[in-house]
């Protein structure tokens, strides 16, 4: 796996890229980490095909925008990155949470005649009442001097991901919430206002909705597949969320098997 940026007229995208040969997938991923969620898939992946992970605009190491930004602002800031190394191509999508939402923009409003395949694990498909719910978790940034925000963002993410989660990826994830802390809740606005659903009733290319069992989106993922003639959906039991890490084997192996690589 190697890394590095793509200059594009609104800033750099970093990314992660690991394989030279066969198709090529674009990897999103959710917020508020980075393309870190797929450092142990992408190997894996790069096997078979090219793939691809973005940083979304503010998030990990790519350039921040001067700021928040709708769905549609993120899709087209992402767009010249995927030019820079697919143009003119076909290439698939592999994504999480909030990735699925930028994909979704991307493909149904810029990208459909050149998307072979898509699989996606958590479809932000919510009703303005589960909006509101899930927007409830997420707290505007702040800093107090003794800290005490750092134990709730613990605290927090230990309650969304699961207590049994392994407390390395826990701090793994600290991290990478950290890094980007004043704007982390940015991505999420535009999940929340974003109609997913609509896009998923545009979609054109073969889909593959796959989730881990404990990941807060994996009842709406059943939904979601729903909404598009001929999708597949599966749950991967015994596993918390965050599929491409927590389970790279098993991601891996799903998403080359479904595009044909």
């Amino acid at each position: 796996m190697r890394r590095g940026y793509v200059d594009t007229p609104d800033g750099q995208i970093h990314y992660r890229i690991a394989g030279e040969s066969g198709p090529t997938v674009f990897c999103l991923h959710e917020s508020p980490v980075s393309s870190w969620e797929f450092d142990k898939a992408l190997p894996l992946l790069g096997a078979r095909c090219r793939a691809i992970a973005l940083d979304t605009p503010g998030y990990g190491q790519s350039d921040p925008p001067p700021g928040p930004l709708d769905m549609v602002g993120y899709a087209q800031r992402l767009l010249p990155a995927i030019e820079h190394f697919a143009a003119g191509q076909q290439f698939a999508f592999a994504t999480v949470h909030t990735g699925t939402s930028i994909a979704l923009e991307l493909i149904t409003e810029h990208l459909a005649d050149r998307t072979t395949h898509a699989v996606f694990s958590g479809v932000p498909m919510f009703t303005p009442e589960q909006a509101k719910a899930f927007g409830t978790r997420i707290s505007e940034p702040t800093i107090d001097a003794e800290g005490d925000f750092l134990k709730s963002m613990w605290t927090t993410r230990r309650k969304n991901w699961g207590e049994d989660t392994d407390l390395e990826t826990i701090h793994a994830a600290i991290a990478e919430h950290l890094a980007i802390y004043p704007r982390y809740h940015w991505a999420f606005k535009a999940v929340f206002s974003y109609d997913a659903k609509a896009a998923l009733q545009k979609l054109t290319c073969p889909l593959y909705v796959i989730n881990a069992e404990g990941d807060s989106l994996a009842q709406i993922d059943k939904e979601a597949a729903a909404v598009v003639p001929g999708a597949t959906f599966k749950l991967v039991p015994g596993i918390g969320g965050q599929l491409p890490y927590r389970a790279p084997e098993i991601y891996a192996r799903e998403v080359l098997n479904f595009i044909g690589a």
